[in-house]
C-alpha cells in the first residue's frame, strides 16, 4: 500500500459450481483470514468486477467493504477490504 501498511491479498474464491451453498467458501475466506493474522497483517483485500455481485455479497457478509473502484482493460473493478483484528 502506498503508506507502507502490508495487506493480505486474497487472489479469488472460487467453488466448484456442485459444491456450491455449502458453506465453502464461507470457511475458505475464515481460514484465509486465519493466515493472514498469523502473517502479522492487519488488513486483507481482494479485487473483483463490479458486476460480480456474488463475490461482492460474500465478500460483504464478511466484513469487508468496497474501498475504491478502477478501470481495468474496460472492466470496472472494485477493492474490497476488511480490518482483521489482532489475535
Amino acid at each position: 500500500m502506498p503508506d507502507g501498511r502490508t495487506y493480505g491479498l486474497v487472489s479469488t474464491t472460487y467453488v466448484d459450481p456442485a459444491h456450491r451453498r455449502a458453506g465453502i467458501a464461507d470457511r475458505l475466506l475464515d481460514r484465509g483470514e486465519v493466515w493472514i493474522r498469523a502473517q502479522g497483517m492487519v488488513e486483507a483485500a481482494t479485487w473483483t468486477s463490479a458486476t460480480n455481485m456474488r463475490l461482492i455479497r460474500l465478500y460483504e457478509k464478511h466484513g469487508y467493504a468496497v474501498t475504491e473502484q478502477a478501470p481495468n482493460d474496460g472492466t470496472m473493478m472494485v477493492r474490497l477490504t476488511k480490518a482483521l483484528a489482532a489475535t
